[in-house]
């Protein structure tokens, strides 16, 4: 790591047993002291009753818990599962500005239960990544920006960064978009009505992303026939592509890094930034 980067201790406020399992709820007596005090259901929408950003190892800044000068972010995300290790996520200040950094390493095995199962073409799953806190609402439509940067690795099977997920129990919904790097390229899968995904092709390389920032924008909506458009750097990679969710599911982002495991060989070690998440609703639908 390179000088001018200052990994920053993120302190845990939560033992390892009061998280959750997969895929997306939380303890009904999980809190955070002082002014970051959270509630909510188990089962239900997280809520926050100062709409603050929460995670069981992370804050990241809006109010009074105000951390460092990331107010370039109005979404929140938490550490729904744990994390393989303690430096599987890090704030990293460079200069005068903060972001994630998620990384994995081989046999990083996920913390949320289905991650140990055999699955999806894959002997287990090896995952550092957070949940939205919050859903997104039905029959309207988005755009939702990011600063991502790919530092290392991203060479493997089926690396994903970013999730539009729709698990909430006991609905098993599977995630209706899911935007991967796969043998080094830039991929969208997006879930067909009835089940599976159909996988659309970039063009775009590893060599093309890695080692600077790249802005991600998504253009969607959530109404019964959904559409996503994909631009990065302002230019569009995919076009009005339609995926399904499912009608029990609650549509919400996930992200960091999640991967297939490999018994037979070792799999790289991959490193991934992350800053200015922005969420905007653009309209509703009637």
């Amino acid at each position: 790591m390179s000088q001018n980067l200052h990994p920053v201790t993120i302190p845990s406020t939560h033992p390892r047993h009061a998280l959750p399992d997969f895929p997306n709820e939380t303890h009904p007596h999980h809190t955070l002291p002082g002014d970051c005090h959270a509630s909510w259901k188990y089962g239900d929408e997280y809520r926050m009753k100062r709409l603050l950003p929460i995670l069981p190892v992370l804050l990241l800044a809006l109010s009074a818990c105000q951390t460092g000068n990331d107010k370039d972010w109005n979404l929140s995300f938490y550490n729904n599962c744990g994390m393989p290790r303690g430096d599987s996520i890090q704030w990293i200040e460079q200069g005068e500005n903060k972001f994630i950094r998620f990384q994995l390493r081989d046999k990083d095995y996920g913390e949320c239960s289905s991650d140990r199962m055999e699955r999806s073409r894959a002997p287990y799953w090896e995952r550092a990544e957070l949940k939205q806190s919050s859903f997104l609402d039905p029959n309207t439509k988005y755009e939702l920006a990011l600063k991502t940067r790919i530092v290392k690795g991203f060479s493997g099977d089926r690396e994903s960064f970013l999730q539009m997920h729709a698990h909430d129990k006991p609905c098993n919904a599977k995630p209706p978009v899911m935007i991967k790097i796969s043998d080094g390229e830039l991929l969208l899968a997006a879930q067909r009505v009835g089940g599976g995904h159909e996988v659309y092709y970039s063009g775009i390389s590893i060599g093309d992303l890695i080692g600077k920032w790249n802005n991600v924008k998504l253009n969607f909506d959530t109404s019964s026939d959904p559409e996503i458009s994909l631009y990065l750097n302002d230019k569009e990679v995919f076009s009005k592509i339609p995926f399904w969710i499912e009608a029990c599911g609650s549509p919400h982002f996930k992200f960091g890094i999640y991967r297939p495991g490999n018994v037979n060989e070792k799999n790289n070690h991959s490193i991934a930034d992350f800053d200015k998440i922005i969420l905007t609703k653009i309209k509703k639908f009637l």
